[in-house]
């Protein structure tokens, strides 16, 4: 019983505190505009300034910014990846997403956007696997095994 007791009256502490901090914070904020909060890192990490940017896997090449900067904003690069069209399909799919997604006027930038997605994630002229040509399949008929069981 004195551990629970001892358990909530932590809580209550942590509690006041976090709220004492949050009141000071907001009625004081030009008391804190030099607290800044740092984080120990490793001795191999790189140093970050400002923005921490993760590869997108997208093909290196003259669109790719502006590919990164209004599709991913909303989708990841995986949805462009595994997607093979020609120009005219990119800019059908992106006027789609203009009248049904909500995508917002590309201007200027689609046609930039349309080349590098035409260019880089055009079809393929083979995909993995070809499809099953149906009409010369030799088809062959399962025995029911399950009589000997």
């Amino acid at each position: 019983m004195e551990d629970l007791f001892n358990s909530l009256l932590n809580l209550f502490r942590l509690s006041l505190l976090i709220v004492v901090s949050t009141l000071l914070w907001l009625a004081f904020p030009f008391a804190f505009k030099d607290f800044e909060l740092s984080w120990p890192s490793s001795p191999n990490a790189p140093e970050v300034t400002a923005f921490v940017t993760v590869p997108s896997g997208l093909e290196e090449g003259a669109g790719k910014n502006l590919v990164e900067k209004h599709c991913l904003s909303c989708h990841s690069a995986q949805l462009i990846i595994q997607n093979r069209m020609d120009a005219d399909t990119w800019r059908y799919t992106i006027h789609w997403m203009q009248q049904t997604q909500g995508l917002w006027d590309l201007g200027k930038d689609e046609a930039r956007i349309v080349e590098y997605l035409g260019t880089y994630y055009a079809p393929l002229p083979e995909s993995r696997r070809k499809n099953l040509d149906i009409e010369n399949i030799q088809w062959y008929i399962l025995q029911d095994d399950t009589t000997d069981l």
